[in-house]
C-alpha cells in the first residue's frame, strides 16, 4: 500500500513525514553529541538527538524543549511543519552553535553533555546576540502554539530561509561575540573602595574552556587593585587579555605566566602615560 498525498492528512501522517526528514544525512546523528541513529526530537528546536540527550532536553523543560519521540510520539501538523521548515540538524547548529568560542570542543556520545546543552538553548551562550529570546519562562497554556511560540521568534524562524535576492553576507552592524565571561570572586578586602590603591579582589574568571584565577597578593610589588582598579575595569582588561590569549588551553595565573605580567605592565605603563 503506497503512501498518497492525501494520506498527509490522516492520523500518524505527521509521523511519517517526520521519518523522512530523518533520513537526512546530517539527522542520522545526534545534533548535540554525534551518537548514531537518533530516535527523538525536539520539535521546537527542530534537532534530531539521542536518548542520552533526550534525557537532559527534558529537564531544560517544554518551554525550552519539547520532547517527542520519532516513532511512540503522534506529532501536530503544526510540530512536523516548524521541524521541516528549520531543515535538519545542520540548519538548527548553524544558528545554535554560531558563536561557539574559540578552543571549545563538542562532548562526544560518551561525555557529559548537562552543562554544555543548558549553555546552548537555555543561556543562548553561541546563539548570535540578535537572535536571542529575551525572555525564557514556561508557557501559561499547554498548546503547541505556546511551545513553539515561546522558543522560535520571528526573525529566528526567518534566519533558516534563504534569500534569494541578498546572495552576499549581511556585515552591517555585525557584533564580535567571542563568549560569556563569567567573573567569581574568591574573596577580596575593601570592596567597597572603588579606587586604584585599596581594592584587592581574589577573583576566577573563565571563558569557554579557558580560565584565569588570580591571587589576593599575585606579586609583592604589583597587588591586583593596583592594576585595575573597580570591577569593571578588571572584566575589561581580562577581556583584553582573553582576546589575545585565545591558544592558551592550560590553567594559568598571574603569578606564574610572565608573557601575562608583562602584558600586564605595558597597560599600566600606558595608563600612567595618559594621566
Amino acid at each position: 500500500m503506497s503512501y498518497s498525498a492525501a494520506g498527509f492528512g490522516k492520523p500518524g501522517s505527521g509521523k511519517r513525514r517526520i521519518r523522512e526528514l530523518l533520513t537526512q544525512s546530517d539527522n542520522r546523528f545526534c545534533a548535540d553529541c554525534g551518537a548514531p541513529d537518533p530516535k527523538w526530537a525536539s520539535a521546537n528546536i527542530g534537532v534530531f538527538i539521542c536518548l542520552k540527550c533526550c534525557g537532559v532536553h527534558r529537564s531544560l523543560g517544554t518551554h525550552i524543549s519539547k520532547v517527542l519521540s520519532v516513532t511512540l510520539d503522534e506529532w501536530s501538523d503544526e510540530e512536523v511543519d516548524s521541524m521541516i521548515e528549520i531543515g535538519g540538524n545542520d540548519s538548527a547548529n548553524s544558528i545554535y552553535e554560531a558563536f561557539i568560542p574559540h578552543g571549545f570542543s563538542k562532548p562526544g556520545p560518551d561525555a557529559t553533555h548537562d552543562q554544555r546543552l543548558r549553555s546552548k538553548y537555555e543561556h543562548q551562550e553561541f546563539l548570535k546576540p540578535s537572535l536571542r529570546i529575551t525572555s525564557m519562562k514556561a508557557p501559561s497554556t499547554k498548546s503547541s502554539s505556546s511551545y513553539l511560540s515561546s522558543s522560535l521568534s520571528k526573525k529566528f524562524m526567518d534566519s533558516f530561509r534563504t534569500n534569494p535576492s541578498s546572495q552576499q553576507p549581511q556585515l552591517e552592524g555585525m557584533v564580535e561575540f567571542i563568549g560569556l565571561l563569567k567573573v567569581t570572586l574568591k574573596k577580596g578586602t575593601n570592596l567597597a573602595v572603588r579606587d586604584m590603591m585599596t581594592s584587592d579582589p581574589y577573583v576566577k574568571l573563565t571563558l569557554g574552556q579557558q580560565i584565569i584565577e588570580e591571587f589576593q597578593k599575585c606579586h609583592l610589588d604589583h597587588p591586583i587593585g593596583k592594576f585595575f582598579g573597580d570591577c569593571t575595569e578588571l572584566k575589561v582588561k581580562l577581556l583584553h587579555c582573553f582576546r589575545q590569549e585565545k591558544a592558551v588551553k592550560r590553567k594559568v595565573n598571574f603569578e606564574q605566566s610572565k608573557k601575562l605580567q608583562e602584558r600586564l605592565k605595558a597597560i599600566r605603563k600606558d595608563e600612567n602615560a595618559v594621566t
